[in-house]
């Protein structure tokens, strides 16, 4: 059955209305009907209704599946046989994809309950101009959706109007929260370096090309995110777009468990990589000898041609990955502190200048890579690096305070609420841009890393 949310809510009004479209198909399941009387969670003597609960879980949800639902559903169908990914358990720890989810979205209600329970502390009052923008986007919320849609969410103006009042109260106070913090990084703090590599893997069965795809999937969006910290960690770090980023948040812990299965996985069928030499069996160790071997011989190919740039190592290095599944040429960001990719890597590279060969082969498990220093100092991802670290000062920040806040704070949960979430309709946004007009405090004290007044939206698809 198609239905679809043709317009989301603001992540944060003053910050300046960015709206989403959602749209889709689900199928229908008698379940446990959300009690717009009863109360989801409780914070001291004041409480959330299951409605308005039950609607910033499933705009998570789709915020979630969009950033993780193809790389979730690529590892539960190659390690799991099924693209439901809700239902396991990747971590091994008794809990699965939405036991996390649940847990952690419990925290994101708790946070936005803590917001509005301290705004004073700030003085920090919703103004009329932003109160009728919050009515006028839960209007144009529910006159845009389909009667399924809405009901799916139990969305009605009231509910997405206190639910865009929670967000917008909590951006306001996160704000407050990071306005002491230092944003000065310095060149040498956040200096990232671009390495070309080409990996060479060693694999003990006759057909890797499932484990190389995998492998190259995980090293090219690590690579791309210019940093370990990349995963997880959004570039407006809650200020701004506080639900949103509690999503990314959320995401992060259980990615991280779905890598891991990923990698027991690899590790099945390659051997047992992560084991001492000692501990291998004789193919992997047949296989690990192999590989070096080849790039010892590329390496020895790369030094006798004395490439002089990237352009003329890159030539060589797509020549050895063309058409071998164990063969990888790409290219790694990072500094020197980061924790990707690989510690040998990083320390192979350190203080070398600009197209440099590493001389000699650098292993990590079943990888042996040829390395060439292209950039010793990428200027364009040293500054993304700064705003990162910046972005994590203020994160620190504010998970600073709401541990403190948390500490005198009397928390309830109905847990009966949250055993009968469901994720069996899924929602996937989609690009689209939707102009909105961008409030008076958002020209005045705009937020990090938020489109002031681009209008730029996002559109979610339910499947």
């Amino acid at each position: 059955m198609g239905y679809g949310l043709k317009k989301g809510m603001a992540a944060a009004l003053c910050a300046g209305m960015v709206l989403s479209l959602l749209s889709g198909c689900g199928k229908k399941e008698e379940k446990k009907a959300v009690d717009a009387d009863a109360d989801a969670v409780t914070l001291n003597d004041t409480s959330m209704k299951e409605d308005v609960a039950n609607f910033l879980v499933r705009f998570d949800q789709a915020k979630f599946e969009s950033s993780m639902g193809q790389f979730y559903s690529y590892y539960a169908s190659s390690y799991y046989g099924t693209t439901n990914y809700w239902d396991l358990d990747f971590s091994g720890q008794g809990q699965t994809v939405a036991d996390s989810f649940k847990t952690s979205e419990q925290t994101v209600l708790e946070q936005l309950m803590l917001c509005s329970e301290h705004a004073s502390d700030y003085d920090i009052v919703l103004t009329d101009d932003e109160k009728q923008k919050i009515s006028d986007a839960a209007a144009s919320f529910i006159a845009s959706n389909s009667q399924d849609t809405l009901d799916a969410m139990n969305a009605t103006q009231e509910v997405v109007e206190e639910a865009l009042t929670y967000l917008t109260i909590q951006s306001k106070v996160e704000q407050e929260m990071t306005k002491d913090v230092d944003t000065n990084v310095t060149d040498e703090e956040a200096a990232q370096r671009d390495v070309d590599y080409v990996s060479f893997y060693a694999s003990a069965e006759a057909d890797t090309e499932a484990v190389s795809e995998g492998m190259t999937e995980r090293t090219t969006e690590n690579a791309s995110e210019g940093s370990s910290e990349g995963l997880g960690v959004s570039e407006d770090t809650k200020t701004g777009s506080a639900a949103e980023t509690e999503a990314e948040i959320t995401a992060e812990g259980t990615e991280a468990a779905a890598e891991n299965a990923a990698e027991s996985g690899t590790e099945a069928a390659t051997g047992t990589e992560t084991e001492s030499e000692t501990e291998l069996d004789e193919a992997t160790i047949e296989a690990r000898a192999k590989a070096q071997a080849k790039a010892e011989d590329f390496l020895k190919q790369v030094q006798d041609a004395d490439v002089k740039d990237a352009d003329a190592f890159d030539k060589l290095a797509d020549a050895a990955a063309k058409d071998n599944n164990n063969v990888t040429h790409s290219t790694f960001t990072f500094g020197k502190d980061d924790s990707y990719p690989a510690k040998a890597v990083i320390d192979a590279t350190n203080d070398l200048k600009d197209n440099t060969l590493v001389q000699q082969v650098i292993q990590d498990g079943s990888n042996f890579y040829v390395l060439y220093v292209s950039d010793a100092f990428d200027e364009d991802a040293t500054e993304q690096k700064k705003q990162e670290i910046v972005n994590q000062r203020k994160q620190d920040a504010i998970d600073a305070q709401y541990k403190k806040w948390e500490a005198d704070e009397t928390w309830e949960v109905n847990n009966d609420f949250f055993a009968a979430l469901d994720f069996n309709v899924s929602l996937t946004q989609q690009t689209e841009a939707v102009t909105e007009a961008v409030s008076e405090a958002a020209s005045e004290t705009p937020s990090e890393g938020t489109s002031e007044g681009s209008g730029e939206g996002e559109a979610v698809s339910v499947s």
